[in-house]
Parts: C-alpha cells; sequence; structure tokens
C-alpha cells in the first residue's frame, strides 16, 4: 500500500482545510476509502454494461425459440419472420435496453451497499446476501413500474 499511494497520490478525498498532505494514518485510512470507491466503480460499471448485453441475448434467443417452435409446428418460417418483425418496433428494443442499464445499476448499487453493511462470519454474509436479493428485487418492481408508467405517457 506504501507503494501504491507513493506512486498514486489521491488526495481529492481530503477536505477544503487541509492544505498540506496527511500523515501516514490519514493516508492509510483515506486509501481504503478510495480503494472501496473503486472497487465498487468497477461492479457498478461491470453490471451497467453487461445487463443491456443480456438483454439483447435473451431477446435474440426469444426470437430463436420462437423460431424453433414454428419449425415443430410446421408453420412457414417466413410467416413467423415476417410476423416478427412486423411485431418488434425499435422502440421496444429500445426502452428494453434503457431499462437494462437502470437495472443494472439497482443491483451492483444495492449489491455493494449490503456488501459493505456485511458483518463477519458466515451467517451475516448469508443474511446480507438474502437482504440484497430481496432490496434488489424490490426496487427493480418499482423501477419497472416508473418507467412503464413514463413510457406510456411519452408514448414511448
Amino acid at each position: 500500500f506504501g507503494i501504491k499511494a507513493a506512486i498514486f497520490p489521491l488526495f481529492f478525498w481530503l477536505p477544503a482545510s487541509y492544505h498540506t498532505p496527511p500523515i501516514a494514518v490519514t493516508a492509510m485510512f483515506g486509501g481504503v476509502l478510495t480503494k472501496v470507491g473503486i472497487y465498487s466503480m468497477w461492479r457498478v460499471l461491470g453490471m451497467v454494461l453487461t445487463i443491456p448485453f443480456l438483454t439483447m441475448m435473451g431477446n435474440v434467443l426469444g426470437i430463436m425459440g420462437g423460431a424453433l417452435m414454428f419449425l415443430t409446428l410446421d408453420y412457414p418460417m417466413a410467416a413467423y419472420f415476417k410476423q416478427a418483425l412486423n411485431a418488434a418496433e425499435p422502440r421496444h428494443v429500445l426502452s428494453g435496453l434503457v431499462k437494462s442499464v437502470f437495472f443494472g445499476l439497482t443491483i451492483s448499487g444495492v449489491g455493494c451497499m449490503r456488501g459493505l453493511q456485511t458483518a463477519r462470519g458466515s451467517s451475516a454474509v448469508g443474511l446480507s446476501a438474502t437482504r440484497a436479493v430481496v432490496t434488489a428485487i424490490l426496487l427493480i418492481v418499482i423501477l419497472d413500474a416508473i418507467f412503464g408508467t413514463l413510457f406510456y405517457f411519452l408514448g414511448f
């Protein structure tokens, strides 16, 4: 840590009243806070970038599954793709991608918050994981209702 602190002097976390670099103890404490913030940032960024990709992959696999069902029922494939292209509008795909970014932000934010609140011990980790999942599901349902209402009134 001492080498990192010497190479990357991150003093941006200091209040305005500090005019000199911190002493060793406050530098170590600030390094821990910076480290937690950087780890959380990467987790949040990873989810925000991954969830839209998984959403698009789910869309493609759903279309392929529908095509497979059309094949098993001996319907012409051209009819399926014609109906699928008529039903799927770009605004539906775009609204799903917009929502997925916010869902990823919500999931990762709740996961980081509950992870930082975790006490020591395996039972505390299990309790914190359960709380994180329940909180994230509840917030996603609320966020989806908000987005649904917003998209309805915007005509999107």
